[in-house]
């Protein structure tokens, strides 16, 4: 079984807790330092098929913005891929990332409206 909490504390598992009473059954996933990150990234971006003119800016702004979580990386990437983000051959970064930020669901915008 696995488990995860966003805590140290694992005050997220609640119940869970019981399940993991050694200390040597937990442990802390980090987020990717930068170079994993890039490679990460790049590497989704491949599988993806995304293109764009300034696809080399905005990978380097999503590791920025993300601090290496790959969850957040992920999801840059995917919103990249729709039409309210691009622009011709450009991925739109700010807008983009406003709604990242502001977690909306599909099909919702804030920036821009």
């Amino acid at each position: 079984m696995v488990a995860v909490a966003r805590s140290t504390h694992m005050e997220d598992t609640g119940f869970l807790h019981s399940l993991f009473a050694e200390r040597t059954d937990r442990f802390e996933l980090r987020n990717f330092p930068k170079p994993e990150a890039k490679q990460f990234a790049q590497e989704c971006v491949r599988r993806a098929g995304l293109s764009a003119q300034n696809l080399g800016e905005f990978i380097e702004r999503v590791l920025e913005f993300s601090a290496g979580n790959p969850g957040a990386i992920l999801s840059m990437l995917e919103m990249a891929q729709r039409p309210e983000y691009r622009s011709a051959e450009h991925v739109k970064i700010t807008p983009l990332y406003v709604d990242f930020r502001l977690n909306l669901p599909l099909g919702y915008r804030f920036y821009g409206q």
